[in-house]
């Protein structure tokens, strides 16, 4: 009998829906270039703070020397954002870009694939595109220092 209302009880819990993450906060991430098209490696990233911001029905992702980023806030932790379709300045004179993040908060850990498509002019076919993943966790969550 105990043995069917363990496994009663680890059933509900399975199936129970999990619950949504909060996503807003800033977050320490590192970046690992996946793919690159490019003639050569146009952003270069290390580790860095990558912010997301939720006001009211907007989330705005905010990675350094990157155009800001806006999505929809969902209720499932998920998170998808893209800059403006007419582009943004990159830090490589004379090429605009258009980026996008998705991915999602999941057990603390944030985890993003990040996407750079490059244009001379908006409009036109893509140059090249770069993708990295970025992975990291909140900065409130971090262990406060031991005294």
């Amino acid at each position: 009998m105990r043995t069917i209302l363990m496994s009663a009880f680890t059933l509900l819990a399975l199936a129970a829906p999990a619950m949504a993450e909060p996503v807003a906060g800033v977050y320490e991430v590192k970046y690992e270039l996946s793919s690159n098209n490019c003639s050569s490696e146009l952003l270069k990233f290390q580790r860095g703070d990558l912010k997301i911001d939720i006001k009211s029905n907007t989330m705005s992702v905010d990675i350094e020397r990157i155009p800001l980023m806006n999505g929809a806030p969902t209720k499932t932790g998920k998170i998808t954002a893209k800059s403006k379709p007419k582009g943004g300045h990159t830090p490589v004179s004379g090429m605009d870009g258009v980026f996008s993040v998705a991915g999602r908060v999941q057990n603390g850990l944030l985890s993003l694939v990040f996407v750079g498509e490059y244009f001379t002019e908006v409009g036109h076919k893509a140059l090249c595109t770069q993708s990295w993943n970025i992975s990291g966790t909140r900065k409130d969550d971090a262990p406060a220092p031991k005294k």
